[in-house]
């Protein structure tokens, strides 16, 4: 591939949280050029926010645990449409990627051997978790940060092999918000239109690939421990460009989520693990503090269904059974009436402090309680997403991926890849506890070789388009800021907070899942989306102007919204439950449900069903 002599040939990754910094970090081990955009520093990615550990069947516990087993509990938690080729090859590469954690710096937890100590996480048969205290995510993330900053001072090289001068090989843009995808005349994705937040410039960037790491859209659900960041509206511009989405109304639940006021945090595993116990009170009338209610007057809910696991069922199947307790009860939405209580009998409070005091933190700044004077209150929240954008893979014929398939991660849109919660794969109908950072290790690992090969193979991108190309989307993007700063919804509109959150309410029936509740809930969206049509930009200022962003944002959450309410509604009305893969995607400017579609990647076809776990090559 041909070297512009003052310009490096970059692929862009956009989104800096674990699985970002990872495919990065990957590029960069190869010598490829990266520009790393976001709309925020790093190390204030959501990924530091999530509490839960980093699965490996290191086996040193004392128990017989290897990558098979971990396969299999992470198949059970998944279901039937978990992609059983890249768990396999996870499975088996996340001993490798927990050593290479420990060698970047992050501080997991020692037994007094110094060996890694190891925990059970909710549905896991082994200890196998690794925890660097309640900040596990924070830790990973500012390891893999520290890494990428040597490639920000190392040069990046032309086909001949000769310095670039002033190109180093990581290049870092935030805070930029991606606008639009740029997609060559001939089809391949060739680089991004984005916005500086600060000056609110907009500016079109060159690029052989792109890779969206952006997050999830959990916060589009009510009573969501996501990031109010986490809106999804990078995947909402993939789709809206013609990309297909996969699964998109499947989202993951937590049992622990804590009560009070502003945005629910999660205690993760930790607690129950350690012997906690998750129970309401026998008679639903009993007003009773909940330490003053004896324990032969307590119902031990999920230990009365599942009495092997107990409190440590996968996530989201525990999460679903103290959800079905509480419609048995009579009991409405709102999260006070959910709640359950978590104590741990028998641990002295000293003992509870010095073993669990990160959790009891967070749980004591969220509710305003003493965590060690009795049970605490904890309740169901949405934790992520689980469906996104489809992506591809290539299994290798022996039940595992071709690692340096450019086809690993790759979405519908020729030159698009996608990886974290951003895409589909991996956790199928349910999250085993302890996995979410190694999906995105392990998937940032792929997509970064793929990505490269799949350079390799195009031999062309970004820097061979004419400069038109890029002259126009941008001038779309401008002429669509003007718009909205002109007023284009008129003084009468409503505001995009207040839209935001009636898409919240809006999804409530999607949570809850009676039929009659989904209809509901999909009337529901499409009133909001009629109301964002007319939405309002409070703010016509030419600085930091965080009213025309959301008003941008407003509407990929609308569309995404949509998709995930017909989706729900879809699924319950075929009677497939999550038997087979739903697929939807925009075409002429309508949304379809689809069983198929062809795709290019790397000067192949590849043709795909809903049926089939990876695309097959014509």
């Amino acid at each position: 591939m041909a070297s512009s002599p003052s310009r490096a040939r970059r692929v862009i990754v956009v989104g800096a949280g674990i699985a970002g910094l990872m495919t990065a970090w990957k590029l960069c081990e190869d010598r490829v050029p990266v520009a790393l955009f976001s709309s925020m520093p790093a190390r204030r990615a959501h990924s530091g926010c999530e509490p839960g550990g980093f699965n490996a069947a290191l086996a040193t516990a004392g128990e017989d645990d290897r990558p098979a087993l971990h396969l299999q509990d992470t198949l059970a938690a998944g279901g039937p449409l978990a992609a059983g080729p890249l768990l396999r090859g996870m499975t088996e590469a996340a001993p490798g990627l927990a050593r290479l954690l420990d060698r970047m710096g992050v501080p997991f937890l020692r037994t007094r051997e110094g060996l890694p100590a190891l925990h059970r996480s909710g549905g896991s048969t082994r200890r196998r978790t690794l925890l660097a205290g309640a900040s596990t995510g924070q830790q990973i993330l500012f390891a893999l940060d520290d890494q990428l900053r040597a490639h920000e001072a190392r040069p990046c090289l032309d086909a001949r092999g000769v310095e670039i001068p002033g190109e180093p090989l990581l290049q870092r843009h935030d805070p930029w918000d991606l606008l639009s995808l740029i997609r060559s005349p001939r089809g391949p994705v060739v680089g991004i239109v984005a916005q500086h937040l600060w000056t609110m410039e907009i500016r079109a960037f060159r690029a052989d690939a792109v890779c969206l790491a952006t997050g999830g859209h959990g916060a589009l659900f009510p009573r969501s421990s996501a990031s109010l960041t986490c809106t999804g509206t990078a995947t909402a511009v993939a789709f809206l460009d013609g990309a297909v989405l996969a699964d998109i109304d499947l989202f993951q639940l937590h049992p622990t989520a804590t009560p009070g006021p502003g945005k629910p945090r999660l205690l993760g595993d930790r607690l129950l693990a350690g012997g906690g116990r998750l129970w309401v009170p026998k008679d639903p009338l009993d007003r009773r503090l909940p330490a003053s209610i004896p324990e032969r007057e307590r119902r031990y809910v999920l230990e009365e269904r599942h009495p092997a696991e107990g409190g440590l069922l996968s996530p989201g199947l525990a999460s679903r059974e103290l959800l079905r307790v509480s419609r048995e009860r009579g009991h409405g939405e709102s999260a006070g009436e959910r709640e359950v209580y978590l104590d741990l009998p028998g641990v002295p409070p000293e003992v509870l402090r010095e073993r669990w005091g990160e959790e009891l933190r967070v749980y004591e700044r969220s509710t305003g309680e003493d965590a060690g004077r009795g049970p605490m209150r904890v309740f169901p929240a949405v934790q992520g997403s689980l469906g996104g954008l489809w992506v591809d893979f290539e299994p290798d014929g022996r039940g595992g991926v071709v690692a340096r398939s450019p086809r690993n991660h790759a979405t519908s849109r020729e030159g698009l890849y996608a990886v974290g919660q951003a895409q589909h794969r991996y956790h199928g109908e349910g999250l085993l506890g302890g996995n979410e950072h190694l999906a995105c290790m392990y998937g940032g690992q792929l997509t970064g070789a793929a990505m490269a090969a799949y350079r390799e193979a195009m031999g062309s991108g970004g820097e061979d388009e004419a400069g038109s190309v890029y002259e126009e989307a941008e001038g779309r993007e401008r002429a669509r800021q003007e718009a909205l700063l002109r007023g284009e919804g008129g003084k009468k509109g409503e505001g995009v907070f207040r839209l935001r959150q009636a898409l919240e309410e809006a999804l409530e029936g999607v949570l809850e899942g009676p039929p009659e509740g989904l209809r509901q809930a999909v009337e529901r969206v499409r009133e909001v989306e009629e109301r964002a049509r007319q939405a309002r930009v409070g703010d016509q200022g030419g600085r930091c102007n965080q009213s025309v962003q959301g008003r941008r944002h407003l509407e990929g959450m609308v569309a995404l919204a949509r998709v995930i309410a017909e989706g729900a509604l879809r699924r319950r009305e075929q009677g497939e439950g999550v038997t087979r893969r739903a697929l939807v995607q925009r075409r002429e400017g309508a949304v379809a449900w689809v069983q198929g579609f062809s795709y290019r990647c790397a000067g192949r076809t590849i043709e795909v069903t809903d049926e089939t776990e990876e695309g097959a090559a014509v």
